[in-house]
């Protein structure tokens, strides 16, 4: 009974690889944002934010389009990604668990990095 309760703590082994994911995604997506700065490509959309020149769907193939175009790509994803862990611990760990306010204070860095990307970009 002891390690019934004790389990009751802990996220499940499926939400837990989630967020383990989720994590090595987020890197790779900031990695890529790297790769943006360094190639300039910064710029590869034109000013049409969060749009790629004013398109969802892209119809140049230059290489500052496309590295561009991906990181707004996986960005957006990464909010969804984020939107979801928190949903899911939320749903699944009792009140007051680490885990929740782990997804909360992912889901804060997120939105204030996506306001710094933006006011970057638009400054």
């Amino acid at each position: 009974m002891h390690a019934n309760v004790a389990t009751r703590h802990l996220p499940s082994p499926t939400l837990r690889r989630f967020a383990w994911g989720f994590l090595a995604y987020s890197i790779a997506v900031i990695l890529w944002g790297t790769i943006v700065r360094a190639t300039g490509s910064g710029a590869g959309c034109g000013d049409h934010w969060p749009l790629c020149d004013g398109t969802i769907v892209q119809h140049s193939h230059t290489t500052e389009h496309l590295i561009e175009f991906i990181h707004r790509i996986t960005s957006g994803v990464s909010l969804i990604g984020v939107v979801a862990l928190l949903v899911w611990t939320w749903r699944r760990t009792e009140h007051g668990h680490l885990a929740r306010r782990a997804a909360i204070a992912s889901v804060v860095f997120m939105i204030l990095e996506a306001i710094l990307g933006a006011l970057l970009f638009l400054l």
